[in-house]
Parts: structure tokens; sequence; C-alpha cells
């Protein structure tokens, strides 16, 4: 009975998870992001994550009420900027140095690039996958396993590979 009941949880995240992104798209990227935000600043408070934020949060001693809230907000951004990737206005981007991009893309052997989970982690790598670059990138696959091959199957491009951690 256990594992039926998980396996109609896992369907029906699966199954949310698709309609909302169906729902926001005839959205703009901003427009997605500012809605995400707002639903999880405002109603993020009410699930797990709330709590585990906190308690991280309060370890540092700081005052957890309006960083809890902020970290929620930018989750919500993130998550629902996934949705709308292919209307990203790349012309946004401004990169300093940007000549130091061609001398690592015309050098001749292998490179590391390394991002941290700051902001949309997403868009340096289709920044990067746009300017002519082929990556191979190691990530954390969703704990259902439909998202992840939804999520798979949408991140696909001629030059990007991932492979699951572990």
């Amino acid at each position: 009975m256990k594992n039926i009941s998980k396996s109609f949880k896992l369907y029906f995240e699966y199954i949310v998870y698709v309609i909302v992104q169906n729902i926001f798209k005839p959205f703009s990227f901003n427009a997605a992001s500012s809605v995400g935000g707002f639903l999880m600043r405002n109603f993020g408070q009410f699930s797990k994550y709330q709590k585990i934020i906190s308690n991280n949060i309060s370890l540092i001693n700081m005052d957890t009420s309006e960083m809890t809230k902020n970290n929620l907000e930018q989750t919500g951004r993130v998550f629902f900027e996934f949705f709308k990737l292919d209307k990203f206005n790349w012309k946004n981007i401004t990169i300093e140095n940007k000549d130091y991009l061609s001398l690592i893309r015309n050098h001749n052997g292998s490179k590391i690039f390394i991002s941290a989970h700051i902001g949309n982690w997403e868009i340096t790598r289709n920044f990067l996958l746009n300017e002519g670059f082929i990556l191979h990138s190691i990530y954390r696959q969703a704990n259902n396993r439909m998202i992840d091959n939804y999520i798979q199957k949408n991140r696909h491009r001629r030059n990007a590979y991932f492979y699951k951690k572990g």
C-alpha cells in the first residue's frame, strides 16, 4: 500500500509540474520570475522549506524572518524562471572582460567552469552554450524521476551533456 501511495504522490507531483509549466507558457521570463518570487515569499512559509531555512540561518545568529522570506522569494524566482528560459532576453547580459571567454573557447584542451547556485545557474550555462561552448554538466537529479526526465528532455541541446551526480 505504501508503494502505491508513493507512486500516486510522484505521479501527482509530475502532473502538477507539467500543468504549472503550461499555465506559464504565455508569461514573459520576468513576469514568471516575479510571480514565482511572490508566491514563494508569501506561501512558502507554510512549506517544510521555511523551517529548514530558518534553522540554518539561526545557526549564524541572524534574524531569520526577513532573510527566510528573501530566500524563499529567490527560490521561487529561480524555479519559475526555469519554465521560461526560452524567453530570456540574452541582450540583458553584460560580460566584463568578454575577451577571456574567447581565449578560453579557443584554448586547445579541456576547460572547467565552476558555478555556484547564485541566482539562476541555468542562465550561465545557457549563455555559455549560446557562445559556442560544449558543456558537460554534473547535476543533482530531481527527487521525482518523471520530473527529472521531463527537465532533461527540455534541457537537451546538441552541445550540452548532463551526468547525474553520484
